[in-house]
């Protein structure tokens, strides 16, 4: 164990095989190593031998593989992925940080056809490009399970949206550092209408200058708006200009019902505004901006702090009245419940809290009348 946290990832494998493991184990053990060495135990390992010992550990505890920042080349991935195929129950795949290039998506692409209970998968920082991204995101259309999908910092160029393509259901989708423009923005429209969490940081939507700016905030608010599942938006230095900001804010951020979270800093948002967005909307309890003096970031924090009380005695309310049993009735009631409440004094905020709430508490939402 302590030479397989030493060496390379591709002499571990060379290690394991050499002692007798199959290639398939030998790819999956020396990925789970690399992930988990600090949290494995040497025990651990020695079950792993001989070869029917493996199999069975493998299927025990190993349902997620990491590939993370090991230097990767696109051959790596044709030699190495296919024998990870064979694991029908794999649900985690973590590439990023490697360069596995457009010739290696086409690899990936073809082992993730053979997974598939896949849900995650980050390939961010590869190089992918567009014609990489496009490859990788078809392979996963149409899947109902795919819970994050991370194709950041792959050179996808201003259509990077139309590379993801519009059939793609995923309730994370990070697509930060690939320069998309407003075009590729709304391209995103169709791949996004299933996140809740979004995360568009470093994209340079805004050049800080109009019309080309004002038209990047127009078609990012139409985006936001038309995902209503969204809980968490990340647009974080992207050098919107102030006139861009406020057309997201009004647009988009202040009539939106269920964000909870937001990351904006790094565009030129008002502090002002943002306070009273805060204040106007009680489930957004985390906010992420730049201000100028201690004076707006002290009332921003108040503003925040004031919503996480109200929102932790509403998830109180709603667990002492068993919300999993719940009925579309039960929903009317805690709405009337709410409107009751001098403190709460908006209509649509409040609904979605509320269904951000039966989401966290992993209530099923065909009980309570489904989506609405």
């Amino acid at each position: 164990y302590e030479e397989l946290c030493k060496l390379p990832l591709k002499q571990n494998i060379e290690l394991l095989i050499r002692a007798g493991l199959s290639k398939e184990a030998s790819t999956r053990i020396a990925g789970r190593v690399y992930k988990k060495k600090r949290e494995a135990s040497s025990d651990e390992v020695e079950q792993l031998t001989p070869r029917s010992s493996a199999v069975s550990a493998l299927k025990r505890f190993d349902r997620e593989v990491s590939f993370r920042l090991c230097k990767l080349c696109p051959d790596d991935i044709g030699k190495y992925l296919p024998h990870i195929a064979h694991d029908t129950e794999l649900t985690y795949l973590d590439l990023s940080g490697n360069n596995i290039h457009i010739k290696g998506a086409k690899a990936l692409a073809t082992t993730i056809a053979g997974l598939p209970l896949l849900s995650s998968l980050s390939v961010a920082g590869n190089n992918l490009q567009f014609e990489g991204i496009a490859l990788v995101c078809k392979a996963i259309q149409n899947r109902n399970n795919f819970k994050f999908l991370d194709v950041s910092c792959n050179n996808g160029g201003p259509k990077t949206g139309v590379a993801i393509g519009g059939d793609l259901r995923v309730r994370h989708l990070c697509v930060s550092g690939n320069h998309i423009t407003g075009e590729g923005i709304v391209a995103l429209v169709p791949s996004a209408l299933t996140a809740h969490r979004l995360v568009l940081s470093s994209n340079s939507f805004g050049t800080g200058l109009a019309p080309d700016d004002v038209a990047a905030a127009k078609s990012l608010a139409t985006l936001i708006n038309t995902c209503d599942h969204l809980s968490h938006v990340d647009i974080s230095n992207n050098n919107l200009s102030a006139e861009a900001s406020t057309i997201v804010l009004a647009e988009a951020l202040a009539v939106h019902p269920s964000l909870v979270s937001m990351e904006l800093s790094m565009n030129a948002f008002s502090p002002s505004a943002l306070t009273e967005l805060v204040t106007s909307h009680p489930q957004l309890v985390t906010l992420g901006a730049s201000t100028q003096s201690s004076d707006e970031q002290q009332a921003l924090s108040e503003a925040l702090a004031a919503n996480k009380i109200k929102m932790d005695e509403f998830r109180a309310f709603l667990v002492e009245q068993q919300i999993n049993n719940w009925t579309s009735d039960n929903v009317r009631d805690a709405l009337t419940f709410l409107m009751h409440r001098r403190d709460i004094a908006i209509q649509a905020p409040i609904n979605g809290a509320l269904l951000m709430t039966i989401r966290e508490l992993d209530t099923d939402s065909s009980s309570i009348g489904g989506r609405q």
